[in-house]
C-alpha cells in the first residue's frame, strides 16, 4: 500500500478551506476553521523539515554535483515567485536535492508542498514525507501517481547530457503536470544542449548559469519554459 501524502487531494482541501474562509461565516465557526487551518500547516512543516539541516555528501557514480549555495538559492527563490510567494501549487525537484534543500531551509512556512523526485535514497532518510524514488528510465512510474496533475513548478537537473536523458525528464514532467497549461519548468543543464532546448523544447535561455562546490568544468546553461523568469546573472 502506498503510504506517501497525496498532494492532489491536500492541495484540493486546503483551497477548499481557504474558499470557505472568504465566505460568509458565524464568529465562532470562522475562528475553529482558522485554528485548523493553522494547525494543518504547523504539522506540515514538522513533517518535512525532520532533520533539516542534514548534510550528504555528493556521489560522483551517480552524476551527482551540488550547486554552491548562491545557486541553490537562486533556484529556490525563484521556485517561491512563480508559486506566489510559496502559496500555490506543488513544486517538484526533480534531480536537484541541492536547491530542493535550499528551499526548504529558506521557506520553513512555506504554505505550498514541495516533493524531491531523486534516484538516491539517503535523502528518503531526511524528508521521508518528501521523498519520490525517480528513475528516468522510469518516467511515468506508479509510485508518482499522487502527484499526477497537482506540480505547478519543476527545477529539474538530469544526470546526461543528452536530448534522449531530457526526452525522459519531459515525459515525467507532461505526466505530472497535464492538466496545467501554464506550468512552469527550469532546467540545469548542459550548455551542449542550447539548440535542442531552443528548437525542440521551445525553451528560453536565462542569463544565470549555475556554479558548482565541486568546481565542475562542464559548461552550463538554465534553460526556462517562461518569459517573466528572474534567473539572472548578477
Amino acid at each position: 500500500e502506498d503510504l506517501k501524502i497525496n498532494y492532489c487531494e491536500r492541495l484540493s482541501f486546503r483551497n477548499s478551506m481557504e474558499k470557505l474562509l472568504n465566505s460568509e461565516l458565524s464568529a465562532s465557526t470562522l475562528l475553529a476553521l482558522q485554528q485548523h487551518i493553522a494547525e494543518s500547516k504547523e504539522s506540515l512543516v514538522h513533517e518535512n523539515n525532520e532533520k533539516p539541516n542534514a548534510l550528504i555528501s555528493e556521489d560522483f557514480r551517480l552524476s551527482q554535483f551540488w550547486y554552491d549555495d548562491e545557486s541553490s538559492r537562486k533556484y529556490a527563490t525563484e521556485a517561491y515567485r512563480k508559486t506566489e510567494g510559496g502559496t500555490e501549487g506543488v513544486i517538484a525537484f526533480i534531480s536537484s536535492p541541492a536547491a530542493f534543500q535550499m528551499y526548504k531551509e529558506i521557506y520553513p512556512d512555506a504554505e505550498n508542498e514541495t516533493v524531491l523526485l531523486e534516484i538516491d535514497d539517503r535523502f528518503e532518510e531526511i524528508y521521508p514525507n518528501s521523498f519520490f524514488k525517480y528513475n528516468y528510465n522510469s518516467p511515468i512510474d506508479p509510485s508518482l501517481s499522487n502527484l499526477v496533475d497537482c506540480v505547478t513548478f519543476f527545477v529539474v537537473d538530469p544526470p546526461h547530457h543528452n536530448p534522449q536523458c531530457m526526452d525522459k525528464y519531459m515525459e515525467t514532467i507532461n505526466h505530472l503536470s497535464a492538466k496545467n497549461e501554464d506550468v512552469a519548468v527550469v532546467f540545469a543543464t548542459g550548455a551542449v544542449l542550447k539548440e535542442y532546448f531552443l528548437e525542440t523544447l521551445k525553451f528560453e535561455v536565462a542569463s544565470f548559469v549555475p556554479s558548482f562546490n565541486s568546481k565542475l568544468s562542464n559548461p552550463y546553461c538554465t534553460y526556462v519554459n517562461y518569459s517573466d523568469n528572474e534567473l539572472k546573472q548578477e
